[in-house]
């Protein structure tokens, strides 16, 4: 049987395609489970990410107390250092005073008068010099490194003077003359002198 129908076009029912009805259904769909998928993708990275700070926050509490004692040991060597570094300049800068006064006494002639050394040491006073220094007035002008202040009683001059030269004209040793003055003895008629010089530790050119 053959169906005709009579009605004007505008009436008509129009019978669409069903895949338009699919694609009408499919693509909301589709476009809300992409949003989804967008959206949890982006929850599960804020979620990492919250959880990847709380395990670094912990992670530095934890790390607080190792780390102040570091600080603490690294300022320990560091005032060790500066020890270490204060007592190898002491080391280096060191003055055998007993080579020097060996030295001293080395220099002085072997005069003796009324069965007496002909000079004497009543006071000795020692001092380093540090850095070394030199001045043109004193030591001729050589660098010193220590000082010994030398006092004491002579039986004349020309043994002082024999001393004195004697100071002068070492390698290791300089001589500053202060003074000397006569003094009456007790025991004899004869004077004797009080006198009162510097020696100067000389540094020796390599």
């Amino acid at each position: 049987m053959i169906n005709i129908n009579l009605l004007p076009r505008s009436l008509r029912k129009v019978r669409e395609p069903v895949y338009w009805k699919v694609l009408s259904v499919a693509v909301p769909l589709l476009a809300f489970a992409a949003v989804f998928a967008f959206q949890y993708a982006a929850d599960a990275s804020a979620r990492n990410l919250r959880d990847e700070n709380a395990r670094l926050q912990n992670r530095t509490v934890e790390l607080q107390e190792p780390l102040r004692v570091q600080r603490e040991l690294q300022q320990r060597q560091a005032h060790l250092r500066e020890l270490i570094d204060v007592a190898s300049s002491v080391r280096d800068g060191a003055v055998s005073w007993t080579a020097e006064l060996s030295g001293i006494i080395e220099h002085l002639p072997g005069t003796v008068v009324a069965g007496r050394p002909g000079i004497d040491f009543s006071s000795v006073q020692m001092q380093s010099v540090q850095p070394s220094r030199s001045e043109a007035g004193r030591y001729e002008g050589r660098p010193v490194f220590a000082e010994t202040s030398v006092s004491g009683t002579v039986a004349n001059t020309e043994i002082l003077e024999h001393f004195i030269r004697a100071l002068e004209q070492s390698e290791t040793h300089g001589v500053d003359f202060q003074s000397t003055s006569l003094e009456q003895s007790s025991e004899a008629d004869d004077g004797t002198y009080a006198y009162s010089l510097t020696v100067g530790s000389v540094e020796v050119a390599e």
